[in-house]
């Protein structure tokens, strides 16, 4: 939470209590969501847990106040953006496992570093990158991933690996969803993939990577002695060659809307991927569209293209209530595995524009 009071809304919307934990608790430094910029805010914390009697705030790590947490039996814990900073994430995941309660579930937002705007610098997405910007050329295209890129050896960036903060989460909490949040697909060009095939595509493609997870009864047994969770060197995992990773559920990943009336359009996410998926579609194939952790299956009746070419469905069921109450808008079509064959036979299909290129 850094030093800010975006705690309070948690208990304004009906949480028992809330526990804050950050060495910034007490600073100036606090963002201001209006502008993005830091600021001194106006209370200190002392006045906050005067004003909200369940609100506990510690100025520290949690590492240091696991046994006062624990009296409290935590039953959901959230790190936003935190875990690409922890020198030592292993030791914060089993802090949180021990300071919550039973059945406790964790929410885990993180930041990519070897991702395309990893660098944490502008541009900070490819909407936002002028070509003519020679600040913006210093970061681009995955230049901070060069160990001689000065950014590389930035100490506030631990440069975990996504499938080591995976494991890390995994040995205390039992993940029962990862959502990626796609950035640059079609950057990706084949030199780029080939001069860092030691990287995974969920480390070149994912900007955002958010978990949920609930405790396990007891820790899985993982052996983490040869593992480098804080700033690896240039050796650690370098003879991994992930080349022939399959690349299909990065090109489609999507996120679809629901229009007012029912149908199914997608959003401009990931090159407009949902509208390549809805385009390939026929009148009776299966979708499961998801939310998490809310899912639904639907029959497709017809695809209605419009006149500037862009598909939606309309489902043989109707779309209820239940639907439209947890948002219209970033859902997605989730079972695109199964609906494999029929997207890549589109691609042969006349009249289907699925403007993408293979990495």
């Amino acid at each position: 939470m850094g030093g800010g009071p975006h705690l309070i809304q948690f208990l304004e919307d009906g949480a028992e209590s809330y526990t804050g934990i950050d060495p910034l608790v007490g600073t100036d430094h606090v963002k201001n969501y209006s502008h993005g910029g830091y600021e001194e805010f106006p209370y200190s914390p002392e006045e906050l847990m005067k004003a909200f009697p369940n609100l506990n705030l510690y100025s520290c790590f949690l590492e240091d106040v696991v046994d006062e947490v624990q009296k409290e039996k935590t039953n959901f814990i959230i790190l936003s953006m935190v875990s690409e900073h922890l020198e030592d994430p292993h030791s914060v995941f089993e802090a949180a496992y021990f300071a919550s309660g039973d059945d406790a579930e964790i929410w885990v937002s993180h930041a990519n570093w070897w991702g395309w705007a990893g660098h944490h610098r502008p541009p900070r997405n490819t909407n936002e990158w002028i070509k003519e910007d020679v600040e913006h050329e210093k970061f681009v295209m995955w230049k901070h991933n060069e160990p001689d890129h000065p950014r590389w050896q930035n100490k506030g960036f631990n440069r975990i690996r996504m499938q080591d903060l995976t494991d890390i989460i995994d040995k205390f909490f039992e993940i029962k969803c990862i959502d990626y949040q796609i950035m640059a697909r079609e950057l990706l060009t084949p030199e780029i993939r080939k001069r860092f095939n030691h990287l995974s595509l969920e480390e070149l493609l994912v900007d955002k990577a958010y978990y949920h997870a609930t405790k396990r009864k007891t820790p899985l047994k993982v052996d983490f002695s040869n593992r480098q969770f804080f700033q690896p060197t240039i050796e650690y995992l370098s003879k991994t060659n992930y080349s022939d990773q399959d690349d299909f559920s990065f090109i489609y990943s999507n996120r679809v809307f629901f229009t007012p009336n029912g149908k199914l359009g997608s959003h401009e996410y990931n090159g407009g991927a949902g509208r390549e998926i809805i385009a390939a579609l026929l009148p009776g194939d299966i979708v499961m569209v998801k939310k998490y952790p809310f899912s639904k299956k639907f029959t497709v009746q017809e695809i209605n293209i419009s006149s500037d070419s862009i598909p939606s469905i309309t489902f043989v069921e109707k779309v209820t209530e239940d639907i439209f109450s947890k948002g219209r808008q970033s859902w997605q079509i989730s079972n695109i595995e199964e609906l494999r064959d029929r997207i890549n036979s589109a691609k042969n299909t006349s009249g289907v524009d699925l403007k993408r290129e293979p990495m």
